[in-house]
């Protein structure tokens, strides 16, 4: 494949993403917010209120979604559009805010995500799976277990900290 193609093929799913993302948070958020206005239902108006705040991280998943990444990448993505589009302030009592933010920051940052995400997915090969109490306690037993590796092996993270044995 070409590298115009290529590129042409990419901004095609972004631009997809970005307008199912905008269909969503901004066209049914306001449709839902007026219904709510009309019908003198708060509840319908708050709810089409914090879905079109919510426009940052639908930019990152409907990118995310569009260029096919697994869920890891899809809502690491989503967290990435959130923080690039500034969409998160820091009240002065501590607590935290979501304000629509910057789209175009959302933009990049879920595109930057999503190309990252693809090119690291599955380098570092960690499993998240319950095991009783007895493996936490010792974390190099509870590695090897799950890794069911050699003592001499190192793994892909290439510290010795993470040595089987």
């Amino acid at each position: 494949m070409k590298a115009k193609q290529y590129v042409q093929e990419q901004v095609m799913k972004v631009s997809s993403g970005v307008a199912f993302a905008i269909f969503v948070a901004v066209g049914i958020g306001f449709l839902i917010q007026t219904l709510g206005n009309m019908t003198g239902i708060e509840m319908l108006f708050k709810i089409g209120k914090v879905t079109t705040v919510m426009l940052a991280p639908a930019l990152g998943a409907g990118i995310a979604y569009k260029m096919e990444v697994n869920a890891l990448v899809l809502f690491s993505t989503m967290s990435s559009a959130t923080l690039g589009a500034g969409a998160v302030t820091i009240l002065e009592d501590g607590s935290l805010s979501l304000v629509g933010g910057d789209p175009v920051g959302a933009l990049i940052a879920a595109t930057v995500a999503v190309f990252v995400g693809k090119k690291n997915y599955g380098y570092i090969k960690i499993r998240y799976d319950y095991y009783p109490n007895r493996y936490r306690a010792n974390w190099r037993s509870y590695w090897c277990l799950v890794q069911r590796c050699d003592p001499t092996d190192t793994l892909a993270i290439k510290s010795d900290d993470f040595r089987c044995g």
